[in-house]
């Protein structure tokens, strides 16, 4: 037959024909060949399926390195965050200053060396003993002084240690820090009296502001090698 179907072979025999069972014809076999255009198909949905596989891969690895990044991110921000402070810091004005023989020989103000051993200013103005503020803000003001008197000077029932602001805005200098001392002497004639005495305080300056220290009486200071009577101030 031309339609690909087989049919069995059929015998009949006498006296049995009302018995043979009708069996149903068998189909040939038929195998599925695919088509070229399957094939290639077949091998692009392979190799996208291989693509995605290794994306996902170095995704994972990407992932894993970023999360690193932000801690060694933080550590650089705050290494430069801090490299910046304190190169600010050095550049802010500041200025410590020492005795020195002359320091008692001063007007209204005590003299002071500014360029001498371990003394400096840095951004401020020092004139006849007072440090001229240039660029505003807050500073911390200090001064020390060593007061120390002989028997002959036991008469001396106070002593005062300030450290004044003059500015344009006001016709008089104001009193910032200051300390009254009481000289004693003991019972014996050849008793010396030592006292040392430290302010400091926060104040608030503007441009020409003055900072000057003075303390009376000026023949019970002592300054010697310059460690003993210092001044400065330095911006916050």
């Amino acid at each position: 037959m031309g339609d690909g179907v087989i049919y069995p072979s059929v015998f009949f025999v006498e006296g049995q024909g009302d018995r043979i069972p009708i069996v149903p014809p068998r189909r040939k076999p038929h195998t599925r060949q695919c088509s070229p255009g399957q094939l290639v198909l077949a091998a692009l949905v392979s190799l996208a399926l291989v693509g995605v596989a290794v994306e996902g891969y170095y995704l994972l690895r990407l992932q894993g390195v970023l999360g690193q990044v932000p801690a060694h991110a933080a550590a650089e921000a705050l290494a430069e965050k801090v490299i910046q402070e304190r190169m600010l810091q050095a550049e802010k004005p500041a200025a410590h200053l020492i005795g020195s023989e002359n320091t008692t020989k001063g007007g209204k103000a005590l003299l002071w060396e500014s360029t001498k051993d371990w003394a400096f200013v840095r951004g401020l103005g020092y004139e006849e003993g007072a440090l001229v503020c240039h660029q505003p803000g807050h500073y911390y003001v200090y001064s020390v002084v060593q007061l120390r008197a002989v028997p002959e000077a036991c008469a001396v029932t106070s002593a005062t240690h300030r450290v004044y602001k003059t500015t344009p805005r006001y016709p008089r200098p104001l009193p910032l820090l200051q300390r009254l001392l009481a000289p004693h002497c003991g019972s014996g004639n050849h008793s010396l009296w030592a006292h040392g005495s430290a302010l400091g305080g926060l104040v608030h300056l503007a441009p020409h502001d003055r900072l000057y220290v003075d303390v009376k009486p000026r023949h019970l200071l002592q300054v010697r090698d310059g460690t003993r009577s210092v001044f400065g101030a330095f911006m916050l």
